[in-house]
């Protein structure tokens, strides 16, 4: 891969020789590929707009990203800044570099939204913005070429498939117990986990390579596999619950909506980080299964807790009336 990344530095290279009047605008677009954009957005779509698509789109992105994980763990690749001096690293990661997660989430998010839709104007800005995104991951001097690449694949791939079994799962949910869901929910979210944990204890005397230009990375880091799943789980069993509890309607006034919002995130944020003072977080299994717990209260709280509270406070209402 020596070679191939050799020939790839220059793609980063030209890139970046463009001028750092590009940083703040590269910055944004990576930042709608993370975490925290998700958190403050996807309430927006869930509660506001269409809550089936909203738990499409959050299912899409935290799945595929768990696949992202795995492989980043299974490949063990480097990312440019790592390798090359003269590459400006304008971010700093601490993961393995294949396959890109920004792309890919670049693609969950915006590519799933286009395929739910069916606007043509979303289509246009969801292909510009994965560009963008995609772009951003090169110019922050972050990914090589093939990184981007893979995660645009793996993502799309994912999407594909997704989009093929969702009815016949639904489908098939329909005609389950609560019981039933939180324990295939479970099992679901679980699997990733522990495939990450195997991968982690098989390389536990893996060393950084001589050559490489880092010193503080931690690419077995177990905390994004357990957020991730840990609020998948939540989402599953608390829109299940909902669903037959009778839904919610995301219709309402502008001030409505402005209200769930508000109120919702604040929730979210109260969860995440006022239990994050309390649970301890070290790297231990009763540390792990608190973290996994706390991102699935949140998952509960978006996809159930919020909507049952947003029809008390007559901010909505259930969707059968």
């Amino acid at each position: 891969m020596e070679t191939v990344w050799s020939i790839e530095i220059l793609v980063t290279y030209f890139i970046q020789g463009i001028g750092a009047w590009l940083l703040p605008i590269m910055q944004f677009f990576s930042f709608t590929a993370t975490e925290k954009f998700f958190m403050l957005a996807m309430p927006i779509l869930y509660w506001c707009v269409d809550s089936a698509i909203g738990m499409r789109v959050g299912i899409v992105i935290i799945m595929s990203s768990s696949m992202v994980d795995i492989f980043k763990m299974a490949c063990r690749f480097p990312r440019p800044y790592w390798l090359f001096p003269k590459v400006q690293a304008f971010a700093q990661e601490t993961s393995f570099g294949l396959p890109s997660g920004h792309s890919q989430k670049a693609i969950a998010l915006w590519g799933t939204m286009a395929v739910s839709f069916k606007k043509t104007w979303l289509w246009i800005l969801s292909i510009f913005l994965i560009i963008m995104v995609a772009l951003s991951r090169l110019y922050l001097g972050v990914h090589f070429l093939s990184d981007v690449l893979t995660g645009l694949l793996v993502s799309i791939l994912f999407l594909v498939i997704y989009m093929k079994l969702e009815t016949p799962v639904v489908r098939w949910a329909k005609k389950q117990s609560l019981w039933t869901i939180a324990i295939v929910s479970l099992i679901v979210t679980l699997i990733p986990i522990l495939v990450v944990a195997v991968i982690r204890n098989a390389n536990a005397g893996w060393q950084i390579p001589t050559g490489w230009l880092v010193s503080n990375i931690d690419p077995f880091n177990m905390e994004g596999i357990l957020t991730l799943n840990g609020t998948l789980f939540g989402m599953l069993i608390g829109y299940a619950w909902l669903c037959r509890a009778g839904g919610f309607t995301t219709t309402g006034t502008p001030l409505q909506m402005i209200l769930r919002y508000l109120l919702g995130v604040a929730g979210i944020l109260a969860i995440r980080y006022g239990l994050k003072f309390i649970f301890p977080e070290t790297a231990d299994l009763f540390s792990y299964t608190l973290r996994f717990i706390r991102y699935g209260m949140i998952g509960i709280w978006l996809t159930a807790l919020a909507p049952f509270l947003f029809i008390k406070l007559k901010l909505s209402q259930k969707a059968l009336n």
